[in-house]
Order: structure tokens, then sequence, then C-alpha cells
């Protein structure tokens, strides 16, 4: 498992723990399967690791996605162009690099209510 995969499990359990009542949040399947002698791309380029809705509050309903990038990892233009998408529709992308980052991110939307 890479270190990013590891921090996106653990923000998964840390959201799950802290902050089930406010956010419902799952990951997205991504990557490429082979079938037979075909490749099927599974999921859609650019989409970040965690997909979400807020739940309550004047954000209820709200988008979240929440992208684990370690401290050299750099977003890929497809994810650039998602996260402009994103906050174009006024919903939230959160670009984190450990839990503590996206806890904190986290907390600032919901204080924002």
């Amino acid at each position: 498992m890479s270190g990013e995969t590891k921090i996106s499990a653990a923000i998964a359990k840390m959201i799950e723990k802290e902050f089930s009542d406010w956010l419902i949040i799952d990951r997205h399947q991504c990557g490429i399967i082979r079938v037979a002698s075909r490749f099927i791309h599974c999921g859609r380029k650019g989409w970040p690791d965690r997909l979400g809705m807020i739940r309550k509050g004047q954000y209820a309903g709200k988008f979240i996605g929440i992208e684990v990038k370690g401290a050299d990892g750099k977003q890929s233009k497809a994810q650039i162009d998602f996260q402009a998408m994103v906050e174009a529709a006024n919903c939230f992308y959160l670009l984190v690099d450990s839990v503590e980052d996206c806890r904190e991110r986290i907390k600032q939307i919901l204080e924002e209510q």
C-alpha cells in the first residue's frame, strides 16, 4: 500500500469516528483491470480519492471531494480540472497531505455553517 493510500484509509477512519454525523464519504474506485485479453478502465480520470456529501447544516447536500497527495505529490491536469469544476459549483475540494490536515480543513468548513 502506498503512503497516499494509507493516509486516505486513515482519513476515512477519522471521518467515520469524528464526523459521521456531518459527512458521508466513500472511496472512489479507479484504475485499470484486465479481463481476459482486454483492459477495462474503472472510475473517471481526475476524480478525488474520497467522494462524499455534507449531511446537515447550511451546506447539507453539497459535494465534498478529498484528494490525498504526499509531500512530493502533484495533481494531474485532470485532477486540477476536476477541482476547478467542483469549486465553480460552490462545493468543496480538499487537497490534503495528512489526517490532521484533513481534520482541520473539515473543521473549517463545519465552523462556517
